[in-house]
């Protein structure tokens, strides 16, 4: 079962992955000894004051060129629109995208406004996947944590299909063409953050409007039509390393794909 604070790690826990720490044991086998998760072996880690090296950060790496980076669906709301998921994985398609990340509230848990509740909108989560055509890299926001503290066998239900990985709650890195990046989603009273480390960029969810912070972080913009910000609209990122650069585009979401043009440009050293 994940740990939603670091309070519900058992002093036996703790103990063990220290040990095997001591031992240099890699992150990859004590995840599978101590029944652990990376971002959970990472808490213990900062918690204990265990230096965390790069390469331990992330646990997963991505080796295409182009990304989709999407966030904030909320299946279940009054503000979910099936239609803009459509197209997002309609353009991951036709344009040979086979990697998304999603930077959470994928769904809406019991938190009105709602549309319909938690069982169906797991059930909806599970069938509206695209299946082998394309990985997607989901963090847990807020909206995941509630629905996982209210239904712990919602966690099951997160980590079941194979073209789906599950980040964790709140942050995570993941090696992209050998850059590190990093996947950020606000949750307040969440304890279980990693280490804070340079990356090439971070990709920030639970915002609902676009917005590019010094080059080094984006709010990702929402995929409901539930809007935070006056003249935002719902949209998606594409993301591309090509010659030693990182390059971004807005995308648009109306009743079809709309091109905003390039938002970011980043050399990569």
């Amino acid at each position: 079962m994940i740990k939603t604070k670091y309070s519900d790690f058992t002093n036996e826990e703790i103990d063990y992955v220290l040990k095997l720490l001591k031992r240099n044991t890699p992150i990859i086998k004590i995840k599978k000894k101590a029944k652990l998760s990376h971002n959970e072996i990472l808490a213990i880690m900062k918690k204990n004051n265990v230096p965390v090296l790069p390469e331990q950060l992330f646990s997963y790496s991505i080796n295409d060129d182009t990304i989709i980076i999407t966030s904030d669906n909320h299946k279940g709301s009054k503000y979910e629109n099936k239609k803009y998921e459509s197209l997002i994985y309609d353009y991951a398609r036709s344009h040979n995208i086979r990697n998304i990340i999603n930077c959470g509230d994928e769904i809406q848990a019991n938190i009105e406004p709602l549309r319909y509740n938690l069982a169906s909108q797991t059930g909806a989560y599970l069938s509206s996947y695209p299946g082998k055509s394309l990985t997607t890299y989901l963090l847990g926001g807020n909206h995941e944590l509630r629905a996982i503290e209210e239904n712990p066998n919602f966690y099951e239900s997160l980590t079941s299909r194979r073209d789906i990985r599950f980040l964790g709650l709140g942050s995570a890195y993941l090696l992209w063409n050998n850059n590190l990046i990093s996947v950020h989603h606000s949750i307040s009273k969440f304890d279980l953050d990693i280490p804070n480390v340079p990356t090439l960029i971070n990709f920030s969810g639970h915002h609902h409007f676009f917005k590019v912070i010094n080059n080094k972080s984006i709010y990702v913009p929402t995929s409901s039509d539930d809007i935070k910000k006056i003249g935002s609209q719902p949209g998606f990122l594409i993301a591309t390393i090509n010659n030693n650069r990182l390059i971004v585009r807005r995308k648009n979401l109306t009743n079809e794909v709309v091109e905003k043009g390039v938002v970011l440009t980043k050399s990569i050293i």
